[in-house]
């Protein structure tokens, strides 16, 4: 009931319409309690119409000193992080540390990975107290995984899968994401029962996220990729295409972003999830030595109204869902 009332208050231009008149100072009453650390930009895949290939921004890794001073400047009102944003973070090698780091300061830890580096990685993360890992594998088939996510290898991850789901005493929820698109939408059944028999506890069914670049190029690229990708069953898209425009559907009125935030590996403090580019920049933590100075700034009051009119171009071009996962399907 909670989340059906959400959705349908997320959706209403006259709650918009309120929060535009409201001061900052009220819209930050909610207080800041999730954000994103991403630990790294690099990543070992070259999925479909990812914007990671393309990305021109500067990649790099967190180091393990700079992750500990970012935590002393973060509010103690954060409950939950996800260390994953624009990569694979399982391609930083501090990974576990920081998620032991995390646990220790009684924070939940959350994060998405494509399953393809060495089990010992995983089982580092799972022993550093992982709550939530979510694995990616997008169809029941070798064929129809690698489809997708170019430079993946099928029946290894499905061999990682099963030495996870047999670690002794482990409290890590492990999901997998199944990205749903036009060659797999039909064989949701059979992914179904392979998850039963990998011993994972969900299979989440998401929908596709095509990111629409500001770049004209690129949103050619990614047109011709739904044309090809999108569902037929409208349950499973959050798009549809008219004429030569791809147009999110399920695109909230209210963005919940206005009270999270993303902290790229270099210490930028980001606006969304959208916004793989780091196009918004508010400031820089370990530059500026203050989270809260950032958070209730100027800069940040205005962008969050920017934000909430969805002016921005990053906003323009948002791949958000207001639901992006349509099933979450429990096994144990």
């Amino acid at each position: 009931m909670f989340y059906w009332l959400k959705d349908k208050l997320s959706k209403l231009s006259l709650v918009r319409s309120i929060f535009l008149i409201l001061p900052d100072e009220i819209i930050r009453l909610r207080r800041l309690r999730e954000i994103i650390i991403e630990p790294t930009n690099f990543c070992n895949l070259r999925c479909s119409f990812c914007v990671n290939y393309h990305s021109k921004r500067n990649k790099g890794i967190m180091k393990l000193d700079r992750f500990k001073y970012l935590l002393f400047f973060l509010p103690n009102t954060i409950k939950k992080v996800t260390l994953h944003f624009a990569g694979e973070p399982f391609l930083n090698p501090y990974l576990s540390e920081m998620i032991k780091i995390l646990k220790d300061k009684k924070i939940e830890v959350r994060l998405s990975t494509n399953g393809t580096l060495p089990f010992k990685n995983y089982e580092k993360a799972i022993n550093a107290g992982l709550d939530l890992m979510m694995i990616a594998l997008d169809g029941p088939f070798k064929i129809m995984h690698e489809k997708y996510r170019i430079g993946s290898n099928f029946d290894s991850i499905l061999e990682t899968i099963k030495k996870i789901s047999r670690i002794p005493n482990k409290r890590t929820k492990i999901v997998i994401q199944y990205l749903v698109m036009r060659h797999n939408e039909k064989y949701i059944p059979q992914m179904k029962e392979l998850c039963k028999n990998l011993g994972v506890d969900e299979l989440w069914l998401k929908t596709t996220s095509f990111n629409i670049a500001s770049d004209e190029e690129m949103e050619k690229k990614v047109l011709q990729a739904a044309k090809e990708y999108l569902p037929r069953n409208k349950k499973y898209a959050r798009y549809v295409i008219k004429g030569n425009k791809l147009i999110n559907i399920d695109k909230p009125k209210i963005c919940n972003w206005i009270w999270r935030t993303v902290v790229l590996w270099n210490g930028d403090v980001g606006i969304c999830c959208a916004d793989l580019e780091g196009e918004v920049i508010v400031g820089n933590i370990f530059k500026n030595k203050s989270f809260v100075k950032i958070w209730r700034s100027k800069k940040y009051a205005r962008i969050r109204k920017e934000i909430i009119k969805q002016s921005l171009p990053v906003c323009q071009n948002c791949n958000v869902a207001n639901r992006p996962y349509v099933e979450k399907i429990k096994f144990k």
